[in-house]
Order: structure tokens, then sequence, then C-alpha cells
């Protein structure tokens, strides 16, 4: 698929907050699946509190089941920025309430006007949503469902997993790993094969949570999540 012909997540957004019920219950899925790993490590390292990111992992589904995004505006900004946000206040929210900011966690929450803290938190965000976005694009390398996709998915994983090994290792370990017998000249294309689909995926992946699929902002969130080096 092209990158001009990508539905953004604001399209899931937007379908998930429909006046349709169903049409509504398949967008508010969609959102949530593909968001709520990068939701939870963030505020994990947020709170340090594992028990008490869940419980604000929870109060972020459900105020999305809810309609409280209903005003969310592509227009604004990437998706990204905009739940970094949300889930930033939801955070400071959270001890204002109690009227406590525990030891754990205030060097990151206070005050909210002392730049290094914000981009302390900020950088949590972001190395959560680069492990995510990382993980979709593996997890739809994975699931190509033909059989060239399992093959460049495993190709890729063997070679990560021993990124030092020569072409002639590499192929012993994959000759095993296929159950057929593969040799130097056959890893080298199937690696160059593999590492273009996954970086189509990946860009496919990025275009998703930009308002449209413009390279040049591609190219730019690619940078800024440090994935640039992915697609080289």
């Amino acid at each position: 698929m092209k990158l001009n012909e990508i539905a953004t997540v604001w399209s899931e957004i937007f379908a998930a907050h429909a006046d349709d019920t169903q049409q509504s219950l398949r967008g508010q899925a969609a959102v949530l699946e593909r968001y709520m790993g990068a939701v939870l490590g963030y505020l994990t390292d947020a709170v340090r509190d594992r028990h008490l990111a869940e419980d604000l992992a929870q109060d972020f589904a459900y105020r999305f089941l809810k309609g409280d995004f209903r005003s969310a505006d592509p227009a604004s900004g990437k998706f990204r920025g905009f739940l970094k946000t949300v889930l930033r206040n939801q955070v400071i929210d959270h001890f204002r309430k109690k009227k406590l900011v525990p030891v754990a966690i205030e060097e990151h929450l206070i005050p909210d006007n002392r730049a290094d803290e914000a981009e302390e938190l900020d950088s949590m965000f972001r190395e959560n949503w680069r492990k995510e976005v990382l993980r979709q694009t593996w997890m739809k390398l994975n699931e190509l469902g033909t059989e060239s996709g399992k093959r460049f998915f495993i190709v890729l994983q063997t070679r990560t997993q021993f990124p030092d090994f020569s072409s002639g290792e590499l192929a012993k370990v994959l000759s095993e790993r296929l159950g057929t017998q593969v040799n130097s000249d056959w890893v080298r294309q199937n690696l160059k094969r593999a590492r273009d689909r996954f970086t189509a995926l990946l860009r496919s992946e990025i275009a998703l949570t930009l308002d449209g699929s413009d390279i040049g902002e591609v190219d730019q969130e690619l940078v800024e999540l440090d994935l640039k080096k992915y697609c080289n």
C-alpha cells in the first residue's frame, strides 16, 4: 500500500466516536488495541508503580470509550503529541487530586514549568512510543499471511539475534530454523528483501499517526523517534 492510500489513526478516532454503534465499537477497539501498549509503558515509567499505572491506563480507556476525546483535532498536531499531552495531564491531575506527590515520582512531576523535567517526561513517552511502533511493525511483518512474509520475519529476526554473524554463519542457523538448506547468497538476497519490507511497514505505521502521509512528515517523525536507521 502506498503512503497516500493509508487511512490515518485520526480516521479511527472519528470512527470511534461515530453515531453508528457498530462503527464506533470497531473504531474504539482499533485505537485502544494499537496504542494501549505505549500508554501503559509510559504511565509505568512516569509513576514508577505498575499497579497505579494499570489503574490510570484503565481510566484512560474509560475516558476514551466515554467520548472524552471527541474534540481531538488533527489540525492541532500529531496524534503522538496529542496522546502524550493527555497522559501527562492525567498523571499530574491524579496526584494533584490526591494532594500528594510520592517520592518515587516527585522528580518528574513538579513543578510543571521546569523545562528539564518536562523534557524527561517527553523522553519517556517518545521511548515507549518508539517501542510500540517497532512492535507493531514486527507484528505486521510476521502477520503478512504469505510464505515470504514469514520467511522475512525469521530472516530479519535471526539477523537481530546474531548481528555479528557472517552470511555463512547465518545460513547455518537459518537452514535449521527454516527446515531447508540455504547458502550465503540466499541469506544476502533475503535479508535485503526483508529489510525493504520492514522499512515499508515501518513507514506505513508512522504514517498512520500523522494527519496525512506526506513523505517529508514521515521522514521527520522517523528522525524524532530515532527510527530512521531502520530505513537505511
